[in-house]
C-alpha cells in the first residue's frame, strides 16, 4: 500500500491511533501535551515522564511515520558530528525534520537547577540528585566544546532558556542520546551512490563536505513486501538505511493492517560480525497479543538471513524494562524458544535481549505465533 512522502514546503498533518497534537515539519519539544500524547504509548502512562522513544514511537504512528527514523548515539564525536552536519543543513534550508534532531537524555543535580549561566557542572561529591531530564541538543560551540541545548524551564533559567554540556558532563551523566533524521532523504545506500557520481563528476575525493551537503536530498523510496497473519494481510513497508554513526546497513520495517499502524522494527546488520541487532521492536499497544511482534521478528530474521548472519540479537531498552514490560519480553522470548537474558549498558541503556539463530534453510515469515 504506497503511501504519499511528506512534502517538504508544506505541514502535513499525521493521522494515527493516538494522533500526536502537532503537523511537520515542526518538533514540538517542551511541549506538555506532546509528552502527555507519549507517555499513553508507555507501559506507565500514569507518570509524570516518560523516554524520548516514545516522542518518536508517536511519531512512527503517522501516517508518514516510515519517512522518518530514529537511532541511539553512543559517543560524544557522533553526537557533536550530528550537531555539526545539522547546522550545515540548516544553512542550506534544511531544517525540521528534513534535518538532524537530537535529544540528549540525563541526569539532573541540584547545582542545574540554579545554574547562572545554564553551564552544567560534574556534580560535587554528596550533591542532591534531582531527577532524569530530557532536552533538545541545539549545536556545538568548538570554543568552549560544549553542546548548547534548548532547556523547557523558561526563559529566565540559564542564557534566555538555553544551557551548555561540556565533555566531561556528557561522559558521566549523560545516559541516552538519540537522532531523529528522516529516512525517505539522508544516509543510505541510494545517497552513496550520488555521492559517488557526484565524486566523479567534480572530481573530488568522496569525504568532500560539499558533495555529502548535496547528496543529502537524494530519494529514498521504501519497498513493499505483503505477508499474513492468522490468515490476515499484513502491509509490510521497508527502507534501506545506513546508520548515521558508522554506515552500518539499517533497515527500518513498518508493519499495517488495513491501512492502520501496527508496529515497526529497526534491525542493523554486521557483516564483520555476521550479527544482525533487532534494536526496535514496537507494537501498538492497542493491536498486542495478536501476533504482529512474531511477524515482524520472522521477518527480521529474514533479512538478516539475506545479509548473511548468523545470529538475530532482539534487544531490550530501558524505556521499555517496565515490571511488566521485562515480563512480556520473558514471555515473547518463550514463544520464539529461545531464553531472555538480562544485558546491561549504558548510552543506549540496554536491559535485555534474546538470541535467536538464523536457519540457513528459507523462512517463512508470512505466519507469526500470537505474542
Amino acid at each position: 500500500m504506497a503511501r504519499s512522502e511528506p512534502n517538504a514546503q508544506e505541514p502535513n498533518t499525521m493521522g494515527q491511533l493516538e494522533r500526536p497534537p502537532w503537523t511537520l515539519p515542526d518538533i514540538p519539544t517542551g511541549n506538555q501535551a506532546v509528552w502527555r500524547s507519549a507517555r499513553l504509548l508507555s507501559d506507565e502512562p500514569e507518570k509524570r515522564w516518560t523516554f524520548t522513544s516514545m516522542i518518536h514511537r508517536s511519531l512512527a504512528c503517522s501516517e508518514h511515520g516510515l519517512s522518518f527514523t530514529y537511532e541511539n548515539l553512543s559517543r560524544w564525536d557522533d553526537v557533536i558530528a550530528a550537531l555539526v552536519i545539522g547546522e550545515k543543513l540548516r544553512s542550506r534550508g534544511i531544517a525540521g525534520l528534513l534535518g538532524l534532531n537530537v535529544a540528549l537524555g540525563f541526569d539532573i543535580f541540584d547545582g542545574a537547577l540554579r545554574s547562572p549561566d545554564g553551564r552544567l557542572t560534574r556534580a560535587r561529591k554528596g550533591e542532591p540528585f534531582r531527577g532524569r531530564h530530557s532536552v533538545a541538543a541545539e549545536r556545538w560551540d568548538p570554543k568552549e566544546d560544549s553542546i548548547i541545548f534548548v532547556n523547557n524551564w523558561g526563559a529566565r533559567w540559564g542564557k534566555d532558556g538555553k544551557g551548555s554540556i561540556s565533555r566531561e558532563y556528557f561522559e558521566n551523566h549523560v545516559d541516552s542520546a538519540a537522532l531523529l533524521r528522516p529516512a525517505w532523504i539522508g544516509p543510505s545506500p541510494k545517497m552513496d551512490n550520488r555521492i559517488r557520481e557526484l565524486s566523479k563528476e567534480r572530481n573530488k575525493e568522496l569525504k568532500d563536505p560539499d558533495i555529502y551537503l548535496d547528496a543529502w536530498m537524494t530519494p529514498n523510496r521504501p519497498s513493499q513486501e505483503p505477508a499474513t497473519r492468522n490468515g490476515h494481510r499484513v502491509e509490510l513497508a521497508k527502507r534501506m538505511l545506513y546508520r548515521f554513526s558508522d554506515n552500518t546497513p539499517l533497515e527500518v520495517v513498518e508493519a499495517r493492517e488495513n491501512g492502520r499502524f501496527v508496529g515497526r522494527m529497526h534491525i542493523l546488520h554486521s557483516r564483520k560480525q555476521r550479527i544482525s541487532s533487532i534494536e526496535e521492536l514496537w507494537i501498538h499497544p492497542a493491536v498486542r497479543r495478536q501476533g504482529h511482534g512474531s511477524t515482524l521478528t520472522a521477518y527480521g530474521v529474514l533479512l538478516a538471513r539475506r545479509f548473511g548472519s548468523r545470529l538475530v540479537r532482539l534487544l531490550l531498552h530501558e524505556a521499555d524494562a517496565s515490571e511488566l514490560g521485562i515480563e512480556r519480553a520473558k514471555k515473547f522470548a518463550g514463544s520464539l524458544g529461545c531464553e531472555w537474558m538480562e544485558y546491561g549498558r549504558t548510552r543506549p541503556n540496554w536491559r535485555g535481549q534474546t538470541v535467536l539463530q538464523v536457519p540457513p534453510a528459507s523462512i517463512h515469515h508470512a505466519q507469526g505465533e500470537d505474542d
